[in-house]
């Protein structure tokens, strides 16, 4: 390869070039307004479009990551949060809960925070920011 092709490589795989982020950053972005702001309409259909979406946009991330393998890097924020879905199926599991029906909405929510803030630092691990701003940004953009 050429310099000039790798130039233009990384110009195009750099989310801050001149084509402005990329549209999975963009997508996230969306989501996670729409998240924010679906929380408090007491329709479940609200909260329900925006799991869909998410769970969606993740499926979408997982069958490219299928066609095109890249790494994935993780974030130690992620463990945390990995708990909470893993309790509820852990209630479910072993028959501790007092409402099963509230305790899968419980699970689904978490589940859905998870994918969401693990795709945020997906989309915001670059090479050149590195890992501290997946740790920072997200926390703060998540909460």
């Amino acid at each position: 390869m050429t310099t000039r092709t790798l130039r233009e490589r990384r110009v195009r795989e750099d989310p801050s070039g001149p084509g402005g982020p990329p549209h999975s950053v963009r997508a996230v972005a969306v989501l996670l307004s729409y998240a924010v702001l679906s929380i408090w309409i007491e329709g479940r259909w609200a909260w329900g479009l925006a799991q869909l979406a998410v769970f969606a946009g993740i499926a979408v991330w997982a069958a490219g990551q299928l066609r095109r393998p890249s790494a994935v890097r993780g974030s130690w924020w992620l463990a945390p949060l990995c708990a909470a879905p893993l309790w509820g199926l852990l209630q479910l599991a072993t028959y501790r809960t007092v409402y099963r029906w509230a305790t899968w909405n419980a699970t689904l929510t978490w589940a859905t925070w998870l994918a969401l803030f693990s795709w945020r630092c997906r989309c915001s691990n670059n090479r050149r920011r590195g890992a501290g701003f997946c740790d920072s940004r997200c926390i703060s953009d998540s909460v």
